[in-house]
């Protein structure tokens, strides 16, 4: 099923849609079935993602790898314009052609024993494969805007806890000096 292309600085692959689930208005997490991408992608890249091949849109949209799973991988995404609304509407079944993985991921070099994770929006989607790389550092906050809590708890930052804290997006936006103690 997989169709390999070589790009500068990742594969044209062809990938198909094994999961989607509205996590909350507007926002989707979709599991794509790519092995290429899956075994590769380190925390902190990104794909492209080609949402039909009719060229309408005509540039790719781009999104962080979320996590990995087998030859899995998820992305989270937010309904922002026509690319992303002809993504949220893919079923299962469906394939999408993807360049990737691209991007530098996050450094991993050095002993974590304290994470501080910080994202805004949907900047929390590329933390995720962080998160779960990292594991359970003693203090791990995520401080995050934007999305509803649901979004971290379906399956998703479960695994970190008790270790894990996440504040609303009212603490995000609050001028309390404490909103961030770890």
């Amino acid at each position: 099923m997989e169709q390999h292309t070589e790009c500068v600085h990742g594969k044209l692959v062809n990938s198909e849609v094994v999961s989607k689930t509205q996590i909350a208005a507007g926002h989707f997490q979709v599991g794509l079935l790519c092995p290429y991408i899956a075994h590769n992608a380190t925390p902190g890249q990104f794909i492209q993602v080609r949402v039909n091949r009719l060229h309408d849109p005509l540039l790719c949209r781009p999104l962080a790898v979320y996590r990995t799973k087998g030859d899995v991988f998820e992305i989270l995404f937010k309904v922002v314009g026509k690319g992303t609304r002809l993504l949220a509407e893919k079923r299962i079944g469906d394939t999408l052609d993807i360049i990737g993985p691209l991007g530098t991921g996050f450094p991993m070099d050095g002993d974590f024993r304290q994470a501080l994770l910080v994202a805004g929006g949907m900047g929390v989607a590329a933390l995720m494969a962080l998160a779960e790389t990292i594991g359970n550092p003693p203090k791990s906050p995520f401080k995050k805007g934007g999305l509803d809590e649901r979004c971290f708890t379906r399956g998703g930052l479960d695994g970190c806890e008790p270790d894990l804290r996440m504040w609303p997006n009212t603490y995000a936006q609050s001028s309390r000096s404490d909103s961030c103690t770890i």
